[in-house]
């Protein structure tokens, strides 16, 4: 079973080595992103047909919680909800579309 607050912990030392490029920035840097999405975190609350894990909005709170705490920008980015699954249409198929986390 996938673990929402050890994956948050796994990525707090990478995370942090980005907090410099997306402070200047004003925004998540790709390498932050990367991160996120590579650990899980953008599928905590999506459908599991969809690849995501179907967790409840406290597991996405509390690994948005270990996350933010390291830098201010990932703490507004969470509070927006950009850490959240984001679900996006992805036409890759003939007459189909698919919704990715």
């Amino acid at each position: 079973m996938f673990d929402a607050v050890a994956s948050a912990q796994e990525i707090v030392e990478p995370l942090r080595e980005t907090i410099s490029e997306s402070e200047t920035s004003r925004r998540l840097s790709d390498r932050a992103v990367a991160l996120l999405h590579e650990s899980g975190a953008t599928r905590l609350m999506s459908p599991a047909r969809y690849g995501g894990y179907e967790y409840s909005p406290r597991a996405l709170v509390e690994a948005e919680r270990v996350m933010g705490e390291i830098s201010a920008t990932l703490r507004a980015r969470a509070a927006a909800g950009v850490i959240s699954p984001v679900f996006v249409f992805e036409p890759t198929l003939a007459n189909t579309a698919t919704i990715i986390a």
